[in-house]
């Protein structure tokens, strides 16, 4: 745990001498926040159904996860190992699923930083409440699974020899079957009716995922 904590902490002070990598993906998440809500709320709003414009406020909040989670993998794990320092953390005492854990609290942390940044801004300018806890609950499950699925195509991207074959099936396999599941209960909390059914099954996926992810991470370190 205690190695788990100090790797968490490395990359956060690396992010910390490097704020413009966190500012460029708040602008990613305010770009989709204004689109979105011009889409539902603006002067020529082509949405009209109810129905429709929480599933489009949804579908701009899990692009926003989905843009940062690949490129917050990116700066945590292949910029890392573009520096050679990577190299160095697979012969340190850490064991591998320990550094896959700590870049996948990285991402998350960054993903949800984002996420609470798009649904204040989304609710701001299109007069929906995105920050309702059911919602918030959703989008941090959905923000789980997500930065899993990051870290780990970031993880085969680096130790793997068929790299972009693989990074295609993590993202295409693993990503777009839950993005898709994940977007409908968000669209009925964006309307003020969530299903708690919807919450426990979206939070077991990411959990279970992402203990699938850590352990497939030695393997991949091992290579």
């Amino acid at each position: 745990m205690r190695a788990l904590a100090a790797l968490l902490a490395k990359d956060l002070l690396a992010t910390a001498r490097r704020p413009q990598d966190a500012l460029a993906l708040l602008v990613v998440a305010a770009v989709a926040a204004v689109a979105a809500s011009y889409m539902v709320s603006g002067p020529a709003a082509p949405l009209a159904e109810y129905e429709d414009a929480a599933v489009v406020l949804a579908l701009g909040h899990v692009l926003t996860m989905y843009l940062v989670a690949v490129a917050a993998g990116f700066l945590a794990v292949v910029r890392e190992a573009e520096r050679g320092t990577l190299d160095g953390l697979r012969s340190s005492p850490a064991a591998p699923e320990e550094v896959f854990l700590a870049k996948t609290l990285y991402i998350l942390g960054l993903v949800l930083a984002t996420s609470l940044a798009y649904a204040g801004l989304a609710s701001f300018l299109s007069g929906w409440s995105l920050l309702t806890p059911d919602y918030l609950a959703l989008a941090a499950a959905a923000s789980l699974y997500i930065s899993s699925a990051s870290a780990l195509t970031a993880f085969m991207i680096v130790y793997s020899e068929s790299r972009s074959l693989l990074a295609v099936v993590v993202l295409g396999a693993l990503l777009a079957p839950f993005l898709q599941h994940s977007l409908h209960p968000l669209g009925y909390a964006a309307a003020g009716a969530a299903d708690h059914a919807s919450l426990l099954r979206l939070a077991g996926a990411s959990a279970a995922f992402t203990a699938v992810a850590t352990a497939l991470s030695r393997p991949l370190a091992e290579v």
